[in-house]
Formats: structure tokens, C-alpha cells, sequence
């Protein structure tokens, strides 16, 4: 009987996957199909959509006054790109659709691009993070690498860097002072690094973590890179680019660190709005009163299988940057309230909601908040980006050179085991 169940669930399983894959960007969306998305992405967050005093209650009239502009679409992608723009209304991270090309690209866990994060400056794009084995990385591109042009043209957007399996490009880049060129060939590659351990001395180990996402978090592969560096006297922990994922991966990763029992945040949900204004006839006039009201702690935890985990007693540093987003906000701020460890690099993202997803029509997905975190201080994390105890440059804390000389000749003022 459970062999015909298994074989149920995995044809179900290969006929949504399917599905929700034939369509692409370019198909044609009719009126009918638009509304049909409009009005689920409009339920869904007047009924569950939540940032701190925000219900989206006005969702339908924000679409109504953009139905001009709606209605000129034809196809999915540009019916997404009108409709994020109207979403982006709110000021708020963790609010967009996804287009079927990119959610089939999310669960493929691949894509033909260039293999790096970057950022866009007025000289050009500053390359942040390099995929290993990925279309940058073998064509010999580096963190703190600014690409300048594309045969030899100028690179204004990032639409410029994404290419065709087996096409050849050549980039000219900035690196340092000097200006040099490199070859590409695109190809599919995966969209991140494995995690992994280097030593920059005997004393001090150095682990990289390139995502907090499901499916590329994996908490074994951590705990095991933490076992071959218990016994330094140091662990770095490079966030550098890290978008984030799952909460329940960021508290996966302070449980290494910090014990079960401390409290690093609080949070709260949509269900605590509601009963606050049920109650008071009012909302909340701080994130604070909602807090203590009714949040939640947010605490380090490792596995209910594993009552006592062992725990890292030696000296943490976290390194971010500019990419460095949500669940890579929450860790290092959580450190620096635990009073744990020290942040260097630059300030992140500061993009800190909780997020749901759904799937609409058309292989479309919508991602929306449903909480909002708190600091121990009472500032909300979002649009609060975390700022580093010790701040470098951009050319610096993406030199790994420069990164490994601090770290082997910072000696901290105050102890923080």
C-alpha cells in the first residue's frame, strides 16, 4: 500500500512540477488570466500579509489606480514587472512576484549567468561574490572585480551580464588599478557555492556560508565544519553576499555559537496585530508595545533531537557587506545583541521581514511579509541594516588578502566568551 501512495505522490509531484514549468516569460496573459492573479495576490495580503502596522487593506484601490497601466500588458513578464512596481508602493522588502522563468530557475537551483553578486556603481558593476565552478570563476573574474564593459560595450545593466549556453563574451575590468580583460563562456552552473572551512592559521578557521535558502543550507554539512574547527581559538563566519533564507537556518547557525536559551530578538505575525487591535480598538504606536503585548522570542535552536549541542566557546567575528541581506541581517545583529562577537565589513542590506510564498496562475509566485523582527534595543530590523563594529571600505572587505591580515592581526579590546 505505501509503494502506491509513494508513486501517487511522486507523479502528483512530477505533474504540478510540470505544469508550473511550461510557461515562460514571453507566453501571452489575457485580461481574464491578470485578474485571476490580481485578485489572489490581493487576498492573500489583505487576509495574511503583515509588516509592522501594515495589512495592505488598500491593495485592490493600488491596483485600481494602476489599471491603466496594467491593462497594457500582453505578456507574463511584463505583467509581472507593471505589478511590482505597484507592490514596490509599500517601501517594504520580501513583496514581489516571481516570473515562471525565475521560480523554474529557484528550483532548479541553476541558471545561465554570469556566476557572481555585484553591486552597481557610477564606474560600474563591483563584483561582491564569485560562484565557484560558475561562468565568472572560470573565466578567471574575482571578488573586487569591476566590470566595465561587455564587447566592448559599455555595461549600464545587469540584463547585459546574462547570456546564451556556449556564447563567448569578452568583459573589461577594473581590478585594483590596473585595467585587463577576460574570456567567458556561458553555460549553466549552479546558483551558489558550497559552504565551506578554510584555516588562516592554526588558530583561526574561516567559514563561509553563501545562503541561509532551503536546499543549499544544510545543517549536517555546518555542524560538521564546525566540529574540525572547535578546537581554534577564532572562527570567522563570511556572510559576504549572503541573501538569506530560512529563519529557521539562521537559527540553525546561532546554535552553534550561542546556547538555546538566550535571547537574541523578538517577532511577531499578523495574528498579534490582530488580537492587539481586537483588544485596544487601536494599532500599536511602537513595534515595543506590540512586543510586549504579545512576541515571540527569537532564540538560537538546533534540532529537537539534540537536547545538549555543543557549543563553540571561542572567539566569533562575522564579516558582511552590501549584499549581505534578511536572514544575513538577522545573524550578525543577533551577535552583536548576544554581545557574542564582532561585525566587520559594511552595513547590510537591512531587508529583515518574515516572508510566505504562493504559487498564482500562469507560473507566476507571489513572496509577501507575514512578521516583522525586533532588536533587544526595540528597533525594528527592517530598513535598519546592521552596521559593522568595525567598518572597511568596499575594496577592502571584499580583498580577501586585506580580510585575512585583519584577522590575523586584530587583537580585541574586550572578551566576548
Amino acid at each position: 500500500m505505501k509503494k502506491y501512495i509513494t508513486a501517487i505522490i511522486t507523479l502528483v509531484s512530477i505533474t504540478f512540477i510540470s505544469c508550473q514549468s511550461e510557461f515562460k516569460d514571453s507566453d501571452i496573459i489575457t485580461t481574464q488570466e491578470k485578474e485571476i492573479a490580481l485578485k489572489k495576490v490581493a487576498t492573500k495580503l489583505k487576509k495574511s500579509g503583515y509588516a509592522f502596522n501594515q495589512t495592505f487593506q488598500d491593495i485592490e484601490e493600488r491596483f485600481a489606480s494602476n489599471r491603466h497601466i496594467i491593462d497594457t500588458t500582453t505578456t507574463i513578464g511584463s505583467f509581472v514587472t507593471v505589478t511590482r512596481k505597484v507592490l514596490n508602493g509599500y517601501n517594504l522588502s520580501h513583496l514581489w512576484i516571481n516570473t515562471p522563468d525565475q521560480m523554474s530557475t529557484r528550483k532548479k537551483g541553476a541558471e545561465i549567468n554570469i556566476g557572481a553578486n555585484f553591486i552597481k556603481t557610477k564606474e560600474g558593476f563591483f563584483i561582491t561574490r564569485v560562484v565557484k565552478n560558475g561562468v565568472a570563476d572560470k573565466g578567471g573574474i574575482k571578488r573586487g572585480d569591476l566590470l566595465l564593459r561587455k564587447d566592448n560595450r559599455l555595461i549600464t545593466s545587469s540584463a547585459q551580464l546574462k547570456g546564451k549556453v556556449s556564447e563567448k563574451s569578452t568583459l573589461e575590468i577594473k581590478r585594483r588599478d590596473s585595467i585587463i580583460t577576460r574570456s567567458i563562456n556561458y553555460f549553466k552552473h549552479r546558483l551558489f557555492s558550497k559552504d565551506t572551512l578554510s584555516f588562516i592559521n592554526k588558530d583561526i578557521a574561516l567559514i563561509t556560508i553563501n545562503s541561509f535558502r532551503k536546499g543549499v543550507y544544510n545543517k549536517n554539512h555546518i555542524e560538521e565544519l564546525f566540529s574540525k574547527a572547535i578546537n581554534t581559538k577564532k572562527i570567522v563566519l563570511d556572510l559576504r553576499s549572503n541573501g538569506g533564507g530560512a529563519s529557521s537556518n539562521v537559527r540553525h547557525l546561532l546554535s552553534m555559537i550561542i546556547p538555546s536559551s538566550k535571547t537574541c530578538q523578538y517577532f511577531i505575525h499578523r495574528e498579534d496585530h490582530d488580537k492587539f487591535l481586537k483588544k485596544y480598538k487601536h494599532s500599536p504606536n511602537s513595534i515595543r508595545e506590540l512586543v510586549n503585548f504579545r512576541g515571540r522570542r527569537f532564540t538560537p535552536k538546533r534540532s529537537w533531537l539534540n537536547w545538549n549541542p555543543e557549543i563553540y566557546k571561542g572567539e566569533i567575528m562575522v564579516i558582511i557587506d552590501e549584499r549581505s541581506g534578511s536572514g544575513a541581517d538577522i545573524f550578525p545583529i543577533c551577535v552583536q545583541d548576544a554581545k557574542r562577537g564582532l561585525v566587520i565589513g559594511r552595513k547590510s542590506l537591512g531587508m529583515v521581514l518574515f516572508g510566505d510564498r504562493i504559487s498564482l496562475n500562469k507560473g507566476m509566485s507571489l513572496l509577501y511579509p507575514t512578521g516583522e523582527a525586533m532588536r533587544l534595543s526595540g528597533t525594528k530590523l527592517e530598513g535598519n541594516p546592521c552596521i559593522p563594529d568595525i567598518e572597511f571600505s568596499r575594496e577592502e572587505t571584499a580583498n580577501d588578502d586585506f580580510i585575512h591580515e585583519f584577522l590575523k592581526t586584530y587583537k580585541p579590546e574586550v572578551s566576548f566568551n
